[in-house]
């Protein structure tokens, strides 16, 4: 009986917490305040506003998929789209793809792995001249290997 007593004694215990506050404490003054709370708004402002812009994409791509008699990526539709002059698409399209190095750094990473898994000490100068060379050579057997 002792025993069932002091143990619900022991459930029953109130703890107090003292909250003291120092005087290294940092504070933040109102416009602070006003800040955080508009940044909070702002950053979500920016993700609902690039929410709108991809579900316009989206939209458009659907649009272009069932509307278009040929099926394909952005190249086709632009081509289907802008038919004059004639391969104005093709040229704009494959200047932004071999220009913009969106394959380079794919292929640095590509030959990082793989320099790595050869046991090649992976340097600047063997990294970028290796992915020179993949991307050179996809480029190539894309190009030559038409029907």
């Amino acid at each position: 009986m002792a025993s069932s007593q002091s143990a619900r004694d022991q459930r029953q215990m109130v703890y107090t917490v003292e909250y003291t506050s120092s005087p290294d404490r940092k504070q933040i003054s109102y416009v602070s305040a006003v800040f955080l709370i508009f940044n909070a708004w702002t950053s979500t402002f920016i993700w609902v506003a690039g929410m709108l812009i991809a579900f316009a994409g989206m939209l458009t791509y659907i649009e272009f998929g069932t509307g278009m008699p040929r099926n394909g990526g952005e190249k086709n539709y632009l081509e289907y789209v802008y038919g004059k002059p004639r391969f104005l698409i093709t040229a704009m399209y494959a200047a932004y793809v071999v220009l913009l190095g969106w394959a380079e750094s794919n292929s640095v990473v590509f030959v990082e792995y793989i320099l790595t898994t050869a046991n090649v000490e992976v340097g600047r100068w063997n990294q970028r001249g290796v992915g020179l060379a993949c991307t050179t050579s996809a480029f190539l057997i894309h190009g030559l290997a038409l029907k």
